[in-house]
């Protein structure tokens, strides 16, 4: 028979989705798979976390936000942040099924993301008419990410007319909600959260508090920076973006694009280099489709962000290591590095010393296109370009 735990999981599984089960496996045979690290589920807003509210007022009310940098609208989602979503939740995936390798092409089970769950200040008595469907727009497009997979919006959970009214109620309302996630895993040894929001619906309130209460189980909280400032008035070098914060040892990121908020996730070791470089291409592509000049914000933002993850990515190939490492300490595999990406310094760290070259050479180019090249290189061999 299954032990207690085993049986909790099973049934929870099979009601989530996460590990479709074989036909032939019943309660009463163990099966040898079990988790050898907690799933990542995504909790996130909707206005300003997926998509641009507007910034539209009713009676003085904001209806669902405060950024008026993108324009309002169902079916266009900021730039990566789908794709961004998607490597959270795949990446305890991957290492799972590294982990219990036998188990790669087994029939017997299939081992899925867990779906967003989604946390909104929407009324529920609007329901009717605001209500997020599986066949809604919004839906589709996380869907679209891996249409094999059943990724997509779980869970809905709303907020009220009265949170409506009185802003203030907000962050109270999505912490209440959240406390009522967590019973869907009342071990908390299968889930682990990353809660995503922005800094213009009392997001900040509520992940500080779950940081707070709940340190064991969340990863970290993501902080969209959005504005009511249009953009001719931002300051010459864009918005300011609050430093990145530990609560209880878990870090709190407040971002502009979602290649930042990826760079972020990277250094803290909730993504691989390769899914960031997914993240950079996805999110690049989602902004060419929206026709915006060369010159606007949206792609000053984006360059500066991949600029800054491209040197992130560079330095995980130095030192064949997780972010974030101390630099005093780091003792880098790979001994000689190509001249056209990195080049000798005088103060030496551990078998080698190395400077970043940012974004623009050609090298980091060629890695943002092609992946990582040579990232399982031995010590003592080259980065292949």
């Amino acid at each position: 028979m299954l032990a207690a735990g085993w049986r909790r999981f099973v049934v929870y599984c099979a009601f989530t989705g996460l590990v479709q089960v074989h036909p032939s496996h019943t309660l009463a045979t163990e099966p040898s798979f079990k988790l050898a690290h907690p799933l990542t589920q995504v909790v996130s807003d909707i206005d300003d976390t997926l998509k641009s509210s507007g910034g539209i007022e009713v009676a003085g009310i904001a209806l669902g936000g405060i950024d008026v940098q993108y324009s309002r609208g169902t079916e266009q989602l900021y730039p990566g942040v789908a794709q961004f979503f998607y490597e959270l939740s795949c990446y305890p995936v991957t290492k799972n099924i590294r982990h219990h390798e036998e188990h790669r092409d087994s029939p017997s089970f299939f081992l899925s993301p867990p779906k967003i769950a989604v946390l909104t200040a929407r009324a529920e008595e609007f329901k009717a008419a605001l209500e997020i469907k599986d066949n809604s727009k919004l839906a589709l497009k996380l869907t679209n990410v891996d249409p094999t997979s059943n990724w997509g919006i779980g869970p809905v959970l709303y907020g009220s007319v009265s949170e409506w009214v009185i802003q203030e109620k907000k962050g109270l309302r999505k912490f209440n909600n959240f406390e009522r996630l967590l019973r869907q895993d009342p071990t908390g040894k299968i889930m682990r959260y990353v809660f995503c929001g922005d800094v213009g619906e009392l997001d900040e309130e509520a992940g500080e508090t779950i940081l707070r209460e709940y340190p064991e189980v969340v990863l970290a909280v993501f902080l969209h920076v959005v504005s009511a400032e249009p953009p001719s008035n931002y300051p010459p070098d864009g918005l300011l973006i609050p430093p990145s914060r530990l609560i209880n040892g878990r870090p709190l990121v407040h971002f502009r694009t979602y290649v930042g908020a990826a760079n972020s996730a990277l250094k803290f070791g909730l993504l691989e280099p390769d899914a960031l470089i997914r993240i950079i291409k996805e999110a690049e592509s989602d902004l060419k489709s929206l026709n915006e000049s060369e010159t606007s914000s949206k792609w000053v933002d984006l360059r500066r962000d991949i600029n800054d993850a491209l040197v992130t990515i560079a330095t995980c190939i130095i030192f064949q290591s997780p972010l974030p490492f101390s630099p005093s300490k780091a003792k880098p595999n790979v001994r000689r590095m190509p001249s056209s990406l990195f080049e000798q310094t005088s103060t030496e760290m551990g078998n080698a010393s190395v400077k970043l070259i940012p974004y623009a050479t050609s090298t980091s180019l060629r890695i943002y296109e092609n992946g990582i090249p040579g990232f399982r290189a031995r010590k003592g061999e080259d980065v292949h370009t």
